[in-house]
């Protein structure tokens, strides 16, 4: 074996060691993030924007309702549980248990009251454009790429090293 191919399987060997690091970060932060308490979702309106931009990937601790001050920023169901939303609280009704809520690109306060029981929780952190990519990972094509992207990855890794070694061994038994 000549050094130019060696030097081409180690590129190969790197490039889809890289491409399988990337796609077990995703997964860490699309799927493994719920493991430690944060359920991501994503921003697909510009209600939120510049705080939060059309795209992004929000993660979300779940917090009671009595830790909500005004001016925090909350997820919650909308009240037909159709829509989940991200918007600023700008009044609380204990009373009633029920916070009032603006997007801050919005002019106007939200219609309805969101109940205390809508409440998800609380927006920790968000990662621009990672909201696309969660979008388009849930739908059937989404998963279909990606599914054979990672067996594409495995694949590029570990089929040379055996069609290597199976070349070998042919090699051995021939010359005995």
């Amino acid at each position: 074996m000549t050094k130019e191919v060696s030097g081409k399987k180690k590129i190969s060997k790197a490039l889809f060691s890289v491409l399988l690091a990337f796609m077990a970060i995703l997964f860490t932060l699309l799927v493994g993030s719920r493991l430690i308490g944060y359920k991501p979702y994503s921003v697909m309106s510009g209600s939120m924007e510049p705080t939060y931009h059309v795209g992004s990937l929000l993660y979300v601790q779940t917090v009671s309702p009595e830790s909500i001050k005004v001016g925090d920023t909350i997820t919650f169901e909308n009240s037909d549980n159709s829509i989940i939303i991200t918007h600023r609280v700008v009044r609380i009704d204990n009373e009633k248990q029920c916070f009032y809520t603006k997007g801050d690109a919005n002019n106007a306060e939200d219609q309805m009251p969101v109940s205390f029981s809508k409440l998800i929780g609380h927006p920790v952190m968000n990662i621009p454009f990672l909201g696309y990519v969660a979008v388009f990972i849930s739908t059937p094509l989404g998963k279909t790429i990606s599914i054979a992207l990672i067996v594409l990855i495995l694949a590029g890794l570990y089929v040379p090293d055996l069609i290597n070694k199976l070349t070998k061994n042919d090699k051995e038994e021939k010359h005995t």
